[in-house]
């Protein structure tokens, strides 16, 4: 057996041990779920071609023994373990692409605030032109605020 089919042949052996401590097994799962997705890429739909060939082998190994209340038996447990595991994996991909969109928009912010610096006080005076002009309520705000004295600060 090779070693993929013999990781997928112990996880299914985890999953049958555990079905009487199901509270037991959803942490491995989630464990192995989330791993699956960091360094495998394993993405949602590839547990469901996983699930369709694990039926599939099973009904034509067990044969006679292959009943509808079988199939509907591992149909069953095969979507605890996919979808506990693809939830697990989608959760870590998710975080792990704000992580990422996260550094970009402080790489952007970053880079570009030093483009303004430089110009800070002429950019200042256009944001609080244009603000009075686009919302002429918010001169209320600045009714008593010496604007010279406010750049100084």
């Amino acid at each position: 057996m090779d070693a993929q089919a013999e990781k997928l042949y112990k996880t299914v052996g985890i999953a049958v041990k555990y079905l009487d401590d199901v509270e037991g097994l959803i942490p491995v799962l989630q464990e192995m779920g989330e791993k699956h997705a960091k360094e495998f890429g394993c993405k949602r739909e590839h547990y469901t071609a996983v699930g369709d060939a694990l039926v599939w082998t099973l009904k034509v190994g067990l044969g006679e023994v292959w009943t509808p209340d079988v199939a509907d038996a591992w149909t069953y447990v095969y979507g605890v373990i996919a979808n506990t595991m693809a939830d697990a994996g989608d959760k870590v991909t998710s975080d792990q692409e704000v992580k990422v969109s996260d550094q970009e928009k402080k790489f952007h912010i970053k880079r570009t605030w030093e483009k303004i610096d430089p110009m800070r006080e002429h950019a200042t005076k256009i944001f609080y032109r244009d603000l009075r002009e686009t919302d002429p309520k918010s001169n209320a705000v600045f009714e008593d605020v010496d604007m010279e004295a406010q750049e100084k600060k």
